[in-house]
């Protein structure tokens, strides 16, 4: 991986691993706006929904991890992806060339409780 400003953790894929059409896991890039924490206790994190819902609930990261989970292809790219290419030079991390991602649906958590639709 390519490391971008030290500041935040900011990574960026090789060009040698553009040549197929799916990203390996392991050359995703990474994109933080502020730092990482340094510790995660998995027992204490929980991920609270509320907001347009008939109920707020709250997501321990046990539970979340046994929601059921769909393998999709898509594309997610930096909105900064070929900044390092312009002329004149623009400020911010000077990303240049560089998504297969298994996960769980949003859509799959917002379906435990009903949106209040209007």
């Amino acid at each position: 991986m390519i490391v971008r400003p030290r500041r935040f953790l900011d990574l960026e894929m090789p060009p040698e691993f553009l040549e197929s059409w799916l990203t390996p896991l392991g050359h995703f890039f990474v994109r933080n706006h502020m730092h990482e924490p340094s510790t995660l206790d998995a027992d204490a994190w929980r991920l609270s929904i509320g907001g347009e819902v008939d109920k707020p609930y709250v997501l321990t990261l046990e539970r979340l991890s046994k929601l059921e989970s769909h393998t999709v292809t898509n594309t997610l790219e930096c909105a900064g992806n070929g900044r390092g290419f312009q002329r004149p030079r623009v400020p911010g991390i000077q990303w240049l060339r560089g998504g297969l991602q298994k996960t769980v649906s949003i859509r799959t958590i917002l379906a435990m409780r009903r949106w209040r639709m209007q």
